[in-house]
């Protein structure tokens, strides 16, 4: 039976398994190496470094015997406690490793059995350096001698183990206190749940990362799909009816004169068809304007208006700004598509007679402006209703994937303003 003692372990309930903010963090490898990287972090830190020193030196004024501590952190590939951070009387070599396993010396023992380990005098202390093969080897190499206490408490992040604070005494006389195991019970609880909260705060932002990649893959899908169906439009549909109408003209001109109401048939059905083959190149410049990629951006939001503005009784105005710099056709595309959304949403929901469009370049973003005098909405009633705010959040979205934002301000009776705002540096990179 062990003669060192080992005192149960206090662990927060934010730094379990199994709190409401708790994360299933130890299930998939990405998930232990950020952990595992998360620790390594704070072991090196210069903040904690200096947070150690300055423990060392409180424990040595209030237990006036501790020469030394060491900060261990849990290697998940290896499984091993692998050696990080030292301070005070210790000295390791730059090229030499110290590592144990579960059950191995202090950290070894305390990762093994999740309790702080206390060790006074030089009974207790052999039998913990007993655990270990290789004590004399490490002690030859670091030219330290057997420490006469050890007192080494766990980090115990969502109920594993992921480092271990040691501190140790070589005056012959000296024994820790239970004074000084609630001192290194608190700060090890403490450092568990500074890193417990960053880790959550890397897994929300890889969870927001992964999302916003979602999203743009699915705009992606929409803007290649837009593509594809205007192909399919103009190669198929769109000829066909051409072909359509030279057929309807063949057949007008082979109709003798007394059967006027069959010709006058063939020209109505003629006309449908030029007519909707009008409608089809609407839909196609739509879909995909091909003065976005021939001419740029601006001069795309021109013929947007002209052409939006024959097809609506509200006054529709662009304000352009001027020297407005090359934008890359994915950028262009996510702009266009909210003014397009913008426009779209004012002339059906607006009851409005005015529609202004402006862009405005500063040093640093081009801002964008739609705004109309329609009958306005309140912005949180409709966010909050399930189905009805789609075309919001996409224009947010799309914002987003430029590092920009897309506010939208409107109240009933006062109209509505949709405010987009885009960084010139990411506006301007070829590499998106």
């Amino acid at each position: 039976m062990a003669s060192f003692n080992l005192i149960e372990l206090y662990v927060p309930e934010r730094n379990k398994g199994n709190g409401p903010a708790a994360l299933p963090l130890i299930n998939s490898p990405r998930k232990r190496a950020k952990l595992m990287e998360r620790a390594e972090r704070s072991a090196s830190n210069i903040e904690l470094q200096l947070l150690t020193n300055v423990i060392t030196e409180s424990v040595v004024r209030l237990s006036s015997g501790t020469n030394r501590s060491f900060l261990f952190v849990r290697d998940w590939d290896k499984q091993v406690m692998r050696l990080s951070s030292i301070n005070g009387e210790a000295y390791v070599p730059q090229n030499m490793r110290i590592e144990f396993k579960k059950g191995e010396a202090a950290p070894g023992i305390v990762w093994d059995r999740k309790k702080i380990l206390l060790a006074n005098g030089p009974e207790e202390v052999a039998e913990v350096v007993a655990t270990t093969p290789h004590t004399q080897n490490i002690l030859e190499a670091t030219d330290a001698t057997v420490p006469t206490a050890i007192l080494c408490c766990p980090i115990v992040v969502y109920e594993e183990v992921i480092a271990a604070f040691v501190l140790e005494s070589l005056e012959e006389d000296f024994r820790f206190t239970r004074g000084d195991t609630v001192f290194l019970e608190r700060l090890c609880t403490s450092i568990a749940s500074s890193i417990s909260s960053a880790v959550l705060t890397d897994e929300l932002s890889f969870e927001k990362e992964r999302l916003e990649g979602l999203v743009e893959q699915v705009f992606n899908a929409q803007e290649d799909e837009r593509v594809r169906i205007a192909r399919d439009l103009h190669d198929s549909t769109g000829q066909t009816l051409t072909l359509a109408v030279v057929r309807a003209s063949s057949c007008i001109n082979q109709v003798p004169d007394n059967l006027p109401a069959l010709k006058n048939e063939l020209l109505l059905l003629r006309e449908d068809l030029k007519s909707a083959i009008q409608s089809i190149r609407e839909n196609i410049t739509d879909l995909r304007p091909s003065a976005l990629t021939s001419y740029g951006l601006l001069p795309c939001l021109e013929n947007y208006v002209n052409d939006i503005q024959s097809k609506t009784t509200m006054c529709i105005s662009l304000e352009p700004c001027a020297a407005l710099p090359h934008i890359p056709d994915r950028q262009s595309t996510i702009i266009f598509r909210i003014v397009q959304e913008s426009v779209s949403n004012a002339i059906r929901h607006s009851s409005g007679s005015t529609i202004g469009i402006s862009l405005i370049l500063t040093a640093q973003s081009l801002d964008v402006h739609i705004e109309d005098d329609g009958r306005g909405f309140s912005v949180a009633e409709i966010q909050n209703k399930a189905g009805k705010s789609f075309g919001l959040t996409g224009m947010a979205e799309r914002a987003t994937l430029l590092e920009g934002t897309c506010v939208v301000e409107s109240h009933p009776g006062k109209g509505t303003r949709v405010t987009a705002s885009f960084p010139l540096s990411v506006l301007q990179c070829e590499a998106l």
